[in-house]
């Protein structure tokens, strides 16, 4: 009690607490060694011995012992003492805050926040900084992590060394995280989200844009030619880094990589495979909806139950399938069967292969494609025997080519096992690297080939017969058909039609060429055309309005009649030689009708004489009598006297008729013969001329 006791206390204080107060908190330790009791001594003039200071020395020690915060330990200098650093406990500016660390400190309006670390420092209300240098800026902002810093308006959270939350609501977690963006969120060693409600989950996964989304180490979203997180790649294409080959035979080291399975369930089975509530089962096959099955490599489900089952297949739908390489199928329940076959809408059915006479298409001139008139057995018919040549031999080459194709992709996959062996020398794995890519070459060399050459083989063929699977918008089986709408007019030959088109081939219609002389100038032979609409009525006739039926059938024929392609112009020929069963000639009642009765030609019921027929109805007409005779000669008839018969007639003898002369009497009294003799009238009656050129 006395001021001498109190000097020798403190003295003795002075002593002991800088060995025990770097033990405890401050305000603690002083109020434990204040704790002794107040009846120690007597009054301030009473003496104190040794003992008495030895036991007071004792209880202070006891009870600064008993009052002692365990497990807790805050290391300085005496050098670090000092206003301002918080070495008198005096940095925690805001009610009911709390700084602990050199240079910790809250600021002025902190109020009940927290600030531990070295220079740890809050700013604003409910705020937490703990580590070196950590600061919490936002009102009920966290900053954990040396250097992290919690800033913006309200409930910012930064966790990891240099992580930063720039903004109100933003969360940045991971060492040199940043979460720029209001309510934006990055969580990954440097994962950066910089937009609004943008989303950054991966290590160095960066995300631009509101509302954007990024899953996984290097992912992007963004500007493409922005500058990448540090320690990222540009946005990658993983598939295109590596050949096909090489992506479905990998090493042991990639036979995963890249991959991605989100939600129960999912699964994924090979490199750069993606599952979401699905299973994704060969490289580079995506799998995405409750059940979704992905088979094949580079293949893609999307849809619940969807499924593929070849590689380069596509089902995009419930229960959708593709289930041949390259085959597409999108819909509910579409189906495509056949390779690269396309199967639009739901419930179609894509199933027509190129093996099937249907994908060789229609020809109604029957020029390009040759068919029986049921559709069946149809033949392409190439341009020229050279196009059909170069086709047959391009697909045997093809043939050989896919084959060894087929083998430098085994001997790839081979070389690659060997690879996977553990324990390979340096030596042993540049030798196998050097095997890989000179098999490689040759394998790329042999694809690029096969490329070429079935190009060139499609387009032989590819106007008039499909080179690769139909396109189906429903499913005949089960009467589902649909319009294609909204079509343009097609202008090259392998385009779809619309209606308008067909249309317009109406309008233009049908015309007809009446003669076919002045065929090279096209104005000199307008008047003979015939036009009409296609649909409408062309009439073709012979006589005016005749119809042709039973009734008249007798009367008409077209025996005689042919019609033929002449260089393209269809003509109607008659034969040379007609056969007719009559010909009228005039006309009302002014005609007569030739008609063949027997092989004898009668005008009426009158014969007509030929040629051929005179000689036997001359026969039948006449008979020759009293010295005439007929011959044939020469193949002519040939009329002359029979001297014998002439001999034997009586009026002809020489003897006097009824009126008592000759025959030359009567002769030669005829006019002209008076001064003729018996040999004149000798040579008349042979039958030669006389003189006046008369015969006899």
């Amino acid at each position: 009690k006395s001021k001498r006791c109190s000097l020798q206390v403190f003295d003795t204080l002075s002593a002991c607490l800088p060995a025990c107060l770097p033990a405890c908190l401050p305000a603690l330790a002083v109020s434990s060694v204040l704790l002794f009791s107040t009846n120690s001594f007597a009054a301030d003039s009473d003496p104190v011995t040794k003992a008495e200071l030895s036991r007071a020395k004792e209880d202070l020690e006891r009870n600064i012992d008993s009052a002692r915060i365990r497990f807790v330990s805050i290391n300085h200098t005496h050098d670090d003492l000092g206003n301002g650093n918080n070495s008198y406990n005096d940095s925690a500016k805001g009610t009911d805050s709390i700084a602990v660390g050199k240079l910790a400190s809250t600021k002025v309006g902190a109020d009940a926040s927290v600030a531990i670390g070295v220079a740890a420092t809050t700013e604003k209300a409910l705020g937490i900084a703990i580590g070196v240098a950590s600061k919490s800026k936002s009102e009920q902002g966290i900053a954990l992590g040396g250097w992290a810093e919690a800033s913006g308006q309200l409930n910012a959270i930064a966790i990891g060394t240099l992580a930063k939350a720039m903004n109100s609501g933003s969360q940045a977690i991971g060492q040199l995280s940043k979460a720029q963006g209001h309510l934006s969120q990055a969580y990954g060693d440097r994962a950066e989200a910089y937009d609004v409600n943008g989303v950054a989950i991966g290590s160095s996964s960066r995300v631009s844009g509101d509302n954007s989304v990024t899953l996984g180490a290097y992912s992007y979203v963004g500007e493409k030619n922005s500058v990448p997180p540090a320690d990222s790649a540009t946005p990658r294409f993983h598939t295109h880094q590596d050949k096909e080959y090489s992506i479905i035979h990998p090493t042991n080291k990639k036979k995963y990589n890249y991959g991605i399975a989100l939600g129960a369930l999912s699964k994924v089975f090979g490199s750069q495979g993606i599952a979401v509530g699905g299973e994704a089962h060969d490289h580079v096959s995506l799998a995405v909806g409750s059940s979704a099955v992905a088979q094949g490599y580079f293949s893609a489900s999307i849809g619940a139950f969807a499924i593929t089952k070849e590689r380069d297949a596509i089902s995009l739908g419930h229960v959708a399938q593709a289930n041949k390489r390259g085959s597409v199928s999108l819909g509910h329940d579409a189906i495509s069967n056949v390779e690269s076959a396309v199967a639009l809408g739901e419930n179609s059915l894509a199933d027509r292969s190129l093996d099937d006479l249907k994908s060789i298409g229609y020809d109604p001139l029957n020029k390009r494609v040759k068919m029986d008139s049921d559709g069946s057995n149809k033949e392409f018919v190439f341009d020229t025997d050279a196009d059909k040549s170069r086709y047959t031999e391009l697909s045997k080459e093809l043939i050989e080519l896919k084959k060894e194709a087929n083998n430098l992709e085994t001997e790839f996959a081979s070389i690659v096992n060997e690879k996977n062996k553990a324990n390979l020398s340096s030596e042993e794995e540049r030798d196998i690297e050097q095997r890989l890519n000179q098999k490689s070459a040759e394998l790329d060399s042999k694809l690029s080939e096969i490329k070429l050459k079935e190009h060139e083989k499609n387009k032989l063929v590819s106007v008039w017969r499909a080179t690769a699977g139909a396109v189906s918008v429903g499913d005949h089986n089960i009467g589902i058909t649909r319009q294609i709408t909204n079509l343009a007019a097609g202008s090259e030959d392998t385009d779809a039609v619309n209606v308008a088109q067909l249309k317009s081939l109406k309008n233009a219609g049908f015309r007809g060429l009446g003669d076919s002389r002045g065929l090279g100038d096209v104005y000199k032979r307008q008047d003979k055309l015939i036009k009409t609409e296609i649909g409408s009525i062309f009439q073709i006739q012979g006589k005016s309005d005749l119809v042709y039926n039973d009734a008249n059938k007798a009367n008409y024929t077209s025996n005689n009649l042919v019609t033929f392609n002449d260089s393209g112009v269809l003509r109607i020929g008659m034969l040379k030689s007609p056969s007719f069963t009559g010909v009228t000639l005039g006309e009302g009642n002014n005609t007569v009708s030739l008609t063949a009765d027997n092989g004898v030609l009668k005008a009426g019921s009158k014969t007509i004489f030929t040629e051929d027929n005179f000689k036997t109805f001359f026969t039948k007409l006449y008979t020759f009598e009293g010295g005439l005779k007929a011959e044939e000669k020469d193949g002519k008839t040939v009329i002359s006297l029979n001297k014998e018969t002439i001999k034997q007639m009586p009026e002809l003898k020489g003897e006097k008729g009824d009126a008592g002369k000759s025959a030359y009497e009567i002769w030669k009294a005829q006019a002209g013969n008076e001064n003729k003799s018996e040999t004149d009238f000798t040579k008349a009656i042979r039958g030669e001329k006389g003189e006046d050129g008369k015969s006899a």
